[in-house]
């Protein structure tokens, strides 16, 4: 007897001992699962300065800075931990149990008995229930992590867009400083004229009064820039900012794009069309959760026993059961099998078997409901897809009208220039005013914000299919020159619907 309970002992030791090495394993994460610690993890007792920042570090640091998409990738963090503990389901249940039972008798001895007890119990198969539990929560997890992508896709596109907003209001006012100078320079020049009796008092008070709506447009653009650097120091969390390293290129030739070849590669890469994706993969885990749920489950259950009044315990016992349970709306139970002995003589064996009818009636319409919401999901992917098919081909639009009004904004700024030269020599020829002069400036640096506006504007248009296509800022013709020719099984569902790239 002493011999089996030290057997049971180490029995007991090696399962603690293995089920602690599973929890072990399970918790430690792939390289691939801690991309949001690392991407949002930052040493707090850090003090790091900042000299200059460019759009696509902008957008970084809006995302790395934001306090409730850090709190969330921990979240989401604690929750895959979770689901990989959650594996521990798969292996043996163990249960110890001791007790002691003392019975004072008045009539009939006493009885001092003392039971420990040790009980494994094992699922053998549940018609896949747990694997399908399982999936479907991995599938919530990589729904909350497509959400979570989004979000983070929206700061980081707000920090961007206040980065050129940023960008574009202090070239307006460096413009407009330089247009003040300009005009100023020939106010000084139309005063000395004045004093030498060569104009008219009058043409400095118009000069004074254009000077005065040129002083006026500027301290509107100090006050706009002020504005644009606020809401970007808040997107990006600083309180003072640093040296913005991107500039606006006012001469770069637009990117030469294939709008079938844009809408193949925005639909496989697609963030919308991907969270898409992952809906379709958890309501097919709830079709198969359904499907089931109606099949039976047999699990194992074997237990040791050694009893006694005194120590060592001198009585030993075992038993090994097997049990098939079952559920469906109409009928629903379960029987068992038990085999037991007590050596050195008794031999045990009982048998038990329930039947329910009707338990749950209502649950035969849960597979169909399932069936019927994977089938909505997959319509609606497909309409997704046809959806960001016409969204590229809109933004292909949009961009080249985008570059049609740069170049444009560029002829008329040329055009002013010429205009501007054109009145300082009839200046000198004597047959023109210096207000005249001014005047032309004022034209000439209105045509240059024009330009700095359709350039903002082709910027935004470029970020658009950016965004599309999921990449990173200021990387659309890097990543068209890389990015192979392919096509899509979409084609055919967009041009049943009359969407296809020759409807533009």
């Amino acid at each position: 007897m002493k011999a089996r309970a030290a057997s049971l002992v180490m029995v007991f030791g090696s399962s603690c001992y293995y089920l602690c090495s599973c929890v072990g394993f399970y918790t430690q994460m792939p390289a691939g699962s801690t991309v949001l610690l690392e991407t949002h993890g930052r040493d707090k007792g850090a003090h790091v300065v900042i000299e200059s920042l460019s759009v696509q570090e902008a957008a970084s640091l809006s995302i790395n800075n934001n306090i409730e998409l850090k709190a969330e990738a921990d979240s989401i963090e604690l929750r895959e931990v979770a689901w990989r503990l959650g594996f521990r389901s798969y292996l043996p249940g163990l249960d110890i149990d001791a007790s002691s039972d003392e019975r004072l008798s008045l009539y009939a001895p006493d009885s001092f008995n003392k039971t420990v007890s040790l009980s494994l119990s094992q699922v053998l198969w549940d018609g896949g229930r747990l694997a399908t539990a399982r999936s479907l929560e991995h599938s919530e997890l990589g729904l909350l992590y497509a959400e979570h992508q989004r979000k983070m896709r929206t700061a980081g596109e707000e920090a961007v867009s206040a980065y050129r907003s940023v960008v574009a209001a202090r070239a307006r006012l460096d413009i407009k400083h330089r247009s003040l100078e300009a005009a100023s320079v020939e106010r000084s020049i139309l005063k000395t004229e004045i004093d030498l009796g060569l104009a008219k008092a009058m043409d400095i008070l118009i000069a004074d009064l254009k000077l005065s709506g040129m002083e006026l447009a500027i301290s509107g653009a100090e006050l706009e820039l002020v504005q644009a650097e606020e809401v970007l120091a808040e997107a990006l969390g600083l309180s003072i900012l640093p040296a913005l390293s991107d500039g606006l290129s006012l001469g770069r030739q637009p990117v030469c794009l294939d709008t079938t070849r844009l809408g193949d590669i925005a639909i496989a890469r697609s963030p919308v069309l991907e969270q898409a994706r992952q809906t379709l993969i958890s309501r097919g885990a709830e079709l198969r959760a359904a499907t089931f749920s109606w099949f039976p489950t047999i699990g194992l259950k074997a237990k040791a026993q050694v009893a006694g009044t005194t120590l060592p315990l001198n009585r030993f016992s075992w038993s090994l059961g097997l049990s098939i349970d079952f559920m469906s709306p109409f009928v629903s139970g379960g029987t068992g099998l038990n085999r037991g002995s007590q050596p050195p003589f008794d031999t045990t064996a009982n048998s038990h078997s329930v039947i329910k009818t009707c338990s749950d009636v209502g649950k035969v319409l849960e597979q169909k409901a399932a069936r019927l919401a994977l089938e909505i999901e997959e319509e609606r992917y497909k309409a997704l897809s046809c959806d960001i098919r016409r969204k590229a081909e809109a933004a292909v639009l949009a961009y080249a009208n985008a570059a049609f009004k740069r170049d444009i904004a560029l002829k008329a700024l040329s055009l002013a220039e010429s205009m501007s030269e054109l009145v300082a020599t009839q200046i000198r020829l004597g047959q023109a005013l210096r207000n005249a002069a001014i005047e032309a400036e004022l034209s000439r640096s209105e045509k240059e914000i024009d330009l700095i506006d359709a350039v903002t504007f082709l910027a935004t248009a470029e970020r658009n299919i950016e965004s599309l296509l999921d990449i990173l800022p200021g990387s659309l013709a890097l990543f068209l020159e890389n990015m192979p020719t392919n096509s899509s099984d979409e084609d055919a569902d967009c041009k049943k619907n009359g969407i296809g790239a020759g409807s533009w």
